[in-house]
């Protein structure tokens, strides 16, 4: 309760406009490049210099012949899953002056995601990038989204296995463990009557050596609070969209206002999907609730523009006093 409500709570008191949004999302490209940077320095010794802080190893880990740097972040996936849900922000700034910031962020931003040789980060790039995409059809998402969980029924019923096991057979990078993902989900729904009314606090004894490493958010709600706690979750993740997409509905946002909206909707899709390869915590848990207090802020940067325009272009709302000065006759 403190970590969620306390970051969610800070953020939302920090995101008044579209100027802070904007400054966050320069913030992020102007740290990003020395982070970069310190993930270069780590994937060509193999050792991490933020080790003398503690808490990360000094000699970065090798699997099937590749690095996973991971820098000042608790894992890996994390360093990589970060960085990829960060990006969709930056695309808005290509179209104005501040492109060559937007590029040097993209870059560094995927050369983290390289560097950490993990698939769930390539695979949020990914995702990501089909996102974005979408974007010319984004007043026709209710029936693609219709048409894509329909598909996942059918193919349910076509295929050999359950549809969760397509996630074994996605591999995007030498020793991913799609499979150790698979059996999670599978275990956590054949172990329903275990977990759904309070939870489980010891999933190893279902005698799935898997559940030993719960890589998938959703399950790990689940376990940490029954099938009410996953419900509620999903519940803020769908309310989380309806926002974006009122948003997106408002007839009075500029073009790059509109974009960077849509791509904070980009941004949610991608931890969506990343929650099926990872579950959150150190970093990770900051960003979701920043990503959460951006989407709950929409409605309050794009009123604060609107008031903000009444009052001649000034950057600061002004009082209902002075509202009435800059709208009377002369």
């Amino acid at each position: 309760m403190f970590v969620g409500l306390g970051m969610y709570l800070f953020f939302r008191c920090v995101l008044r406009n579209w100027e802070d949004f904007e400054r966050l999302v320069m913030g992020f490209i102007v740290v990003g490049m020395p982070v970069a940077v310190a993930f270069a320095i780590e994937w060509t010794t193999g050792r991490n210099a933020f080790s003398v802080f503690g808490g990360v190893p000094e000699i970065t880990l090798v699997r099937e012949g590749r690095l996973r740097c991971q820098g000042a972040f608790a894992h890996a996936i994390l360093a990589g899953c970060f960085w990829a849900s960060v990006m969709p922000w930056m695309a808005p700034l290509l179209g104005d002056k501040r492109r060559w910031f937007a590029v040097a962020g993209l870059l560094a931003s995927l050369f983290i995601v390289v560097a950490s040789s993990s698939s769930t980060p390539v695979m949020a790039v990914v995702f990501g990038l089909v996102g974005m995409a979408f974007y010319p059809l984004r007043g026709h998402l209710r029936p693609i989204r219709y048409a894509f969980f329909s598909s996942l029924v059918v193919l349910h019923f076509i295929m050999k296995g359950p549809v969760w096991s397509l996630i074994a057979r996605i591999s995007a990078v030498a020793g991913s463990t799609g499979w150790h993902r698979y059996k999670v989900m599978d275990a956590t729904i054949n172990n329903f009557s275990k977990w759904w009314l309070l939870g489980e606090p010891d999933p190893m004894s279902w005698g799935v050596w898997n559940m030993r490493d719960i890589t998938n958010q959703y399950v790990l709600e689940g376990l940490q609070g029954g099938l009410l706690t996953l419900v509620i979750f999903v519940a803020c993740i769908a309310v989380a969209f309806g926002i974006v997409g009122k948003a997106l509905r408002r007839p009075d946002s500029s073009a790059q206002e509109h974009l960077f909206i849509y791509t904070i909707g980009v941004s949610l899709f991608v931890h969506v999907w990343s929650f099926f390869g990872v579950s959150y915590f150190s970093q990770m848990l900051m960003l979701w609730y920043l990503t959460l207090a951006i989407v709950g802020s929409l409605e309050c940067m794009c009123a604060n523009k609107q008031a903000c325009t009444v009052n001649g272009g000034s950057s600061h709302v002004g009082t209902k006093a002075d509202t009435s000065d800059a709208t009377a006759p002369g």
